[in-house]
């Protein structure tokens, strides 16, 4: 039976190497999610801008009642 024996400068290259495959996972990844869209998060509007979006209830096709709706007043800044 044959016993391998660790050397210093065998396991200091094998700890450099997992440290550089763990920088590169790291930085693909940090990548990949800045590019991503996150989800349930809704896109960059200019300022001023408006939508309208459909409730969960219509677009589902759902006959309850849906979500209570509150008028808002406003006043016109000049």
């Amino acid at each position: 039976m044959n016993v391998i024996e660790a050397s210093f400068s065998g396991t200091m290259r094998t700890i450099l190497v997992l440290l550089a495959v763990w920088w590169l996972l790291r930085y693909l990844m940090r990548r990949q999610a800045a590019n991503s869209p996150v989800p349930g998060r809704a896109p960059r509007r200019e300022k001023g801008q408006v939508t309208v979006e459909r409730s969960a209830s219509d677009i589902r096709g759902g006959n309850g009642p849906g979500p209570v709706i509150i008028d808002a007043d406003f006043e016109e800044i000049k």
